[in-house]
Parts: structure tokens; sequence; C-alpha cells
């Protein structure tokens, strides 16, 4: 267990926002259980690997800056409607994605979507 020594350096406060997750809620149960419980039978087999790859990037990282700083992730914010407003994509495998909303420094109703090239 860590213990702050007190010396001024916040390493305390550090080490507990590493260990909160940043992936606050999903929109998918499905998806949910692939993630958490590795039960991911409702997923293609090509999708399976690379989606709990990303989401373990995604609850890794401390914002949606960092997310979109890594090399390969492709993240974009959705346009278009009103309701696409504060949704982003998250590349995953040949036109899916993941989407969110990004809020209060979490990721919420997380799901999985097959988009048009376009995006």
């Amino acid at each position: 267990m860590y213990r702050d020594t007190g010396h001024g350096t916040g390493e305390s406060a550090k080490c507990q926002a590493f260990l909160e997750k940043m992936i606050n809620s999903f929109q998918d149960n499905n998806l949910e259980s692939c993630w958490r419980e590795d039960r991911c039978d409702n997923l293609r087999s090509e999708l399976r690997q690379p989606v709990r790859a990303k989401l373990d990037i995604m609850d890794l990282v401390s914002s949606v800056d960092e997310l979109g700083a890594i090399p390969g992730c492709r993240l974009e914010p959705l346009h278009g409607r009103p309701r696409d407003r504060g949704l982003y994509t998250l590349n995953v495998y040949d036109g899916w994605r993941l989407v969110f909303r990004y809020q209060h420094g979490a990721f919420h109703d997380v799901w999985l979507k097959q988009f048009d090239e376009g995006v």
C-alpha cells in the first residue's frame, strides 16, 4: 500500500488519480461484459482483441487530450446533428469505432458502432 510521506510531493493524490477508472459507464452491456469479465462471445471474433485493447488504453489515460495524442488511435469528435455534440469516436478496426461522451474528466456511455469511412 502506498503511504504519503508528507513531504509535499502530492504523490498520494497522483496515485489516487491513477487508481480511478476513466471509463465511467457503458451504453452497451455486451461491450461492458467483454471488457470487465472477458466475456466477448457477442462480438465478432476479429473485433475482440482490438476492442479490448482500445478500452484498456481509454481506461489508462488521464484525459481525452492524452487519448488523442496516442499515435494510431484516430480520436475524432463527432460533428453534424446537435445530439452528437460532445461525442467522440475512437478507431477500432475496419470502420468499427468506439463512441463515447467525455464529461467531468471521464468517458461515459461507451458503445461500439460501425461507420462508413467518411466519418
